[in-house]
């Protein structure tokens, strides 16, 4: 008679970032509660909600592809600048708003109902997402991307444009300005233009805010949209490791430059033509310009 032993090897997900452990553990979701880089699978597989808010400290999210059955996750005010939930497929809810974002791709996740991706006005970090495409995602109701200057076109040709549509692409101004003044032009793409025009239904019982913002709904952005974006200010060198020079277009003039950490923190905050980058530890900064009612934000690597 022979015995066979069968020996069960736990699988595991890597988790690199510390942080992003340590807020597991936090939760009880990490069972060995130790940060050793790796969690059980089977602890985060049927975790439907995460709660990452104000989280400073984390700027990756590798590992969130094995909680497979995440409905909603909330990334507010975290120091992440790349997301890839292609695996959460059933999510429903995102909340990456005040990120250091530049992209973000959401075409896997056609169950998305809610999407927060806006910033605050004066606190980073600071989304610059220039492009929402949803066209995959014909659940999506919700839509609050204010406060992003760069984002330009909101792709909602999915096939299931409802009336039940609430979009925020307002700016907060530091100041009273117009009310007919314009920050930025913003196009959203919509599956019936001619409706959209007409503001017959469902676009005529959308909700959508558009303070400060030039609003378009067609079906093609690069027909009939108004090009109002002004000239933008460039920062040379980048990477840099003594000064950072500003090209200013003419007719702009620079007010004040803002100088932010990957975590949210104001490093420094100038008037001259030029920031000193010297004393500063190598990595990632933001640098936030502001030049008259226009505020620019440009990812900077101090070597």
């Amino acid at each position: 008679m022979s015995i066979i032993g069968h020996i069960t090897v736990a699988q595991v997900t890597l988790i690199p970032d510390a942080a992003f452990e340590e807020v597991l553990i936090d939760l009880g979701i990490d069972s060995d509660g130790e940060i050793n880089g790796q969690v059980l699978t089977s602890d985060i597989e049927n975790v439907t909600e995460l709660d990452l808010n104000f989280n400073f400290s984390l700027q990756s999210l590798t590992g969130i592809q094995d909680f497979t059955s995440l409905e909603s996750l909330i990334l507010h005010h975290t120091s992440i600048t790349d997301l890839d939930v292609s695996q959460n497929l059933q999510l429903k809810i995102l909340n990456c708003s005040s990120t250091w974002l530049t992209e973000l791709d959401l075409s896997h996740n056609i169950l998305l109902e809610e999407l927060y991706a806006g910033n605050g006005y004066d606190v980073g970090p600071f989304n610059e997402i220039t492009e929402l495409d949803l066209s995959n995602n014909p659940n999506i109701k919700i839509i609050q991307a204010h406060n992003d200057y760069a984002l330009d076109v909101i792709n909602l040709k999915n096939g299931n444009n409802s009336n039940a549509m609430i979009i925020n692409v307002s700016f907060e101004s530091p100041e009273p300005v117009s009310p007919d003044y314009v920050y930025n032009a913003v196009c959203i793409q919509v599956d019936d233009e001619e409706a959209a025009q007409n503001n017959a239904y469902p676009y005529s019982e959308w909700n959508i805010d558009d303070l400060y913002v030039e609003v378009s709904l067609l079906e093609n952005c690069t027909l009939g949209m108004s090009q109002i974006k002004e000239q933008t200010v460039t920062i040379y060198p980048n990477p840099a490791n003594d000064r950072v020079y500003f090209d200013v277009p003419d007719g702009l003039t620079i007010d004040a430059v803002q100088l932010f950490d990957v975590m949210g923190r104001q490093v420094k905050e100038i008037t001259a033509a030029a920031v000193s980058v010297s004393g500063l530890e190598a990595g990632t900064y933001f640098i936030k310009i502001f030049s008259g009612s226009k505020v620019q934000t440009e990812k900077l690597i101090v070597q």
